[in-house]
């Protein structure tokens, strides 16, 4: 009984050639894969950070601003505070998750923990 299907021939493939036709298609997925989580990461970088540079203070992805005045700034991440103390202090800038403070930067304090 044929139930009408054409058997094809199968093209013998050398076992070592295959091997490492299957090694370099994982190795190209890795690295896209490898490619795609650095964008990511660096497209939606959910990281807290504070970087100091010419008196100036960035903090990166904070929860809250609790407190402001000249003297201190307040700060919450999480379930951490930090006091940014010293003169003159203002907000140079202001987003949605980055604030860039300046002013006389004496000393940041991790103060408490909720």
């Amino acid at each position: 009984m044929t139930n009408g299907l054409k058997k094809t021939p199968l093209i013998p493939i050398n076992g070592n050639i295959l091997h490492k036709f299957i090694c370099l298609f994982i190795y190209i997925n890795v690295k896209k894969m490898k490619l795609i989580r650095l964008l990511d990461n660096y497209v939606t970088d959910k990281n807290f950070s504070m970087i100091y540079r010419d008196n100036r203070l960035d903090i990166i992805n904070y929860s809250e601003i609790l407190d402001f005045s000249s003297t201190i700034i307040s700060v919450r991440y999480q379930n951490q505070i930090f006091h940014i103390e010293g003169n003159n202090l203002v907000i140079t800038k202001m987003m949605e998750e980055e604030i860039l403070i300046g002013g006389n930067i004496s000393s940041i304090k991790c103060v408490a923990k909720e």
